[in-house]
């Protein structure tokens, strides 16, 4: 065994970007060890640089994104949110490369991460990290398996993720399927509600919070309609909570700043546990029981016809993470239908969601299971241990 340290060392060179060279950023790099990028089209504003050479391996050191690996194909620029390591002599960039995208190396660094709000991985930690000693030959030899075996896997993953983009793409017309029937008027969404509430948005410890203790949602605890109470932090011991902010069963929450895509999500809180807060990104729609009927309110906004309203009216928000008003969301355009058709409607598409869900698990779970297999024997490959049942991928997906 040897440890990394002697397998690569730092780069700690800078330069000024400008000078025509390619830069990647942090979100060019997909993570997972699939080595794959695309260069950063931002190129002004940029500050200070790393400079990595043709063959330089960079890894992210932002704990979050610690599987975020890749060989530089040429001479380039990159942030300084990443490593730049130079292999050393015998040593196959590819196969270092895959040894610092692997499991046990993300475990060893996550354990050993350091800061609060952003943690990160140090070089000193890493380069104690110990490696099996291959020749060259034999480390050409994994990283050309594992290339192939991670091809696979990346087709697999590409034609499960499909699948599940068009079951919630049929899932967005339901409303549209079940108001064709139905004659309705356009109320705006303020006539017929209460309030809107913003939640609130302490320092949390990057943890999920234990039994007893109070945590505070994340913004995707609503993506895709659907409410996830796993998505919080834990609130730090000695700070104050706010009981009022807490979310109970029933409530309708909308995320108010995501990506495009995903601002406006809208989900009623099913799954529940205690002590869960609502953050300064989400807010809570109190409506009134004798005018709306949160569920199908919930129904459609996530339509096609809450969507085109929510995404124009984010369209006017500049930056990656556009915003929607308590104002934008109280105009809403919503059909209005007595109570009882609302209910009806409702109910009908919670079964097809239900349905739906269904068959999204097992999908999740095929999906989860060949990247398991890619890891395990990307473990045992590079450091000999037991890999986890081989899956039958082709089989399940076809």
């Amino acid at each position: 065994m040897m440890r990394l340290k002697y397998l690569a060392r730092l780069v700690a060179d800078k330069t000024v970007p400008g000078n025509g060279r390619p830069h990647i950023d942090l979100e060019n790099v997909q993570s997972g060890g699939t080595m794959a990028f695309s260069y950063s089209a931002d190129t002004d504003g940029r500050g200070e640089s790393l400079l990595a050479q043709r063959g330089d391996v960079l890894i992210s050191k932002l704990r979050p994104y610690l599987r975020k690996v890749l060989v530089a194909p040429e001479e380039l620029t990159c942030s300084g949110e990443f490593l730049v390591l130079r292999p050393r002599h015998a040593v196959d960039p590819r196969f270092l490369a895959h040894v610092l995208a692997s499991v046990p190396v993300t475990n060893h660094l996550v354990s050993r991460s350091y800061g609060t709000k952003m943690p990160r991985a140090s070089w000193s930690d890493l380069g104690e990290f110990r490696v099996q000693t291959l020749s060259i030959d034999e480390q050409r030899a994994v990283a050309r398996r594992l290339e192939e075996e991670s091809a696979q896997v990346s087709t697999l993953v590409t034609r499960i993720d499909r699948l599940r983009a068009v079951t919630r793409e049929a899932a967005m017309r339901y409303v549209d399927d079940a108001l064709s029937a139905r004659p309705a008027t356009n109320r705006r969404l303020r006539f017929g509600l209460h309030a809107i509430q913003q939640g609130w948005s302490p320092e949390c410890d990057d943890r999920p919070a234990e039994p007893g203790e109070w945590g505070v949602l994340k913004l995707g605890c609503v993506n895709y309609a659907v409410f996830r109470p796993d998505e919080h932090k834990a609130l730090p011991k000695g700070v104050t909570p706010r009981p009022q902010l807490e979310v109970r069963p029933g409530d309708l929450l909308i995320s108010r700043a995501n990506t495009r895509a995903l601002v406006g999500s809208a989900a009623i809180v099913r799954d529940w546990r205690p002590r869960l807060m609502l953050s300064d990104l989400l807010y809570r729609l109190v409506l009134d029981a004798d005018v709306w009927h949160p569920p199908y309110v919930e129904a459609v906004l996530n339509s096609p016809l809450g969507r085109q309203q929510i995404e124009a009216a984010a369209s006017g928000s500049a930056g990656s993470m556009p915003k929607i008003s308590q104002a934008i969301i109280s105009n809403l355009t919503i059909p209005h239908l007595p109570l009882p058709d609302q209910i009806q409607v409702a109910d009908m598409i919670s079964g097809k969601r239900a349905a739906d869900a269904r068959i999204d698990r097992r999908m999740e779970a095929m999906r989860e299971a060949v990247i398991e297999y890619r890891d395990a024997l990307a473990a045992e490959l590079l450091f000999g241990s037991t890999p986890a049942p081989v899956f039958a991928a082709e089989e399940a997906v076809a």
